[in-house]
């Protein structure tokens, strides 16, 4: 039994996955719902993009970095997941896809890593600004959030690099589009044990996965307790702070709470869904594939809905947002 947790590349026969979609209505609602998502994810993190740009605060300008990271994911997730629908017998978009996939998937799946520990760190951030507000200036720092992204995006360049030698793009000639086309074949890396089970299967699910939901689901318990905790000392206290402190301390803590609890939904079940489709022996392989390519549109949903966020639980981002459209 192999088993992967990465999409595309990682399918059982070692190739780059085609899509083969015979449900026309499956087709269709597959279609429609990734254009809806794509377009509101690209016009959602834009605008945030532009208002966060405007905003001080030093978690904002991490926020700010996460829609750069999630426009990106989108875009390549949008080459990665939504072309493959698209009718081979009509040839362009197939042969835009399938000359792009070999760069565009690895490239995917480096964002999508960086995604998951920016997401990570802000969350830890935050922690530390509620549980902790007299300890936290040092990773408040500008330079140091400057440092820690970078960090990451290297990290996370280097991590994926094994599926750079397992898949090397190579130029070849395609009989089926009739052109040589950019293509991806799996070396002996991308045939062996060590890629495909270890590190494409165990390591994935454990550093994709385990350590930065777990991450988390501890985060936001501890920020939610200490909320509450710091919430009853000052009322027993007679403590009281400004309104407009308040307000920004609870519209940053309610936005973040937000953005990570999606993220463990939406991670969570994409996992959970690709690690049972690794054990499921089955020949029903439309089905497989229809369940598979969920857990991708849930990847996609992640990284479209944090506007949606801003706009529920920031005031001031409200604000700044009806500033932008009035000018």
């Amino acid at each position: 039994m192999t088993v992967t947790t990465d999409s595309v590349l990682s399918s059982t026969d070692g190739k780059i996955h085609r899509y083969d979609f015979k449900a026309p209505q499956m087709h269709q609602i597959y279609s429609i719902v990734i254009v809806i998502v794509g377009v509101f994810g690209l016009v959602g993190n834009t605008l945030s993009a532009i208002v966060l740009h405007r905003m001080p605060q030093a978690t904002v300008k991490l926020l700010k970095y996460l829609t750069f990271i999630d426009i990106c994911l989108i875009i390549l997730g949008y080459v990665d997941f939504a072309m493959g629908f698209e009718d081979p017998s009509e040839g362009s978009f197939d042969k835009v896809r399938n000359s792009i996939l070999p760069i565009s998937h690895p490239l995917a799946l480096t964002m999508y890593f960086a995604e998951i520990y920016l997401t990570v760190f802000i969350a830890i951030q935050r922690c530390l600004a509620v549980a902790r507000p007299l300890h936290q200036s040092r990773v408040t720092r500008e330079s140091f959030m400057h440092k820690t992204v970078i960090v990451i995006l290297v990290v996370s360049a280097i991590v994926n690099i094994p599926h750079w030698i397992a898949f090397p793009p190579e130029l070849k000639w395609d009989p089926y589009l009739n052109a040589t086309m950019l293509s991806s074949s799996p070396s002996e890396f991308g045939r062996s044990y060590a890629y495909r089970q270890i590190y494409s299967g165990y390591l994935t699910m454990l550093v994709r996965t385990f350590i930065p939901m777990l991450t988390l689901v501890v985060a936001n318990v501890v920020i939610v307790v200490s909320v509450r905790r710091n919430l009853a000392q000052r009322l027993q206290l007679g403590v009281t702070t400004t309104e407009r402190d308040d307000g920004k301390i609870g519209q940053t803590t309610g936005v973040i709470l937000a953005i990570t609890t999606m993220s463990i939904i939406t991670h969570f079940t994409s996992a959970t869904i690709r690690i049972l489709i690794a054990f499921w022996e089955t020949d029903m392989n439309l089905a497989k594939e229809a369940f598979f390519n969920f857990s991708s549109l849930l990847i996609m949903i992640n990284s479209s809905t944090n506007f949606f966020f801003y706009c529920t639980f920031g005031k001031e981002f409200r604000k700044s947002l009806v500033a932008l459209c009035r000018t």
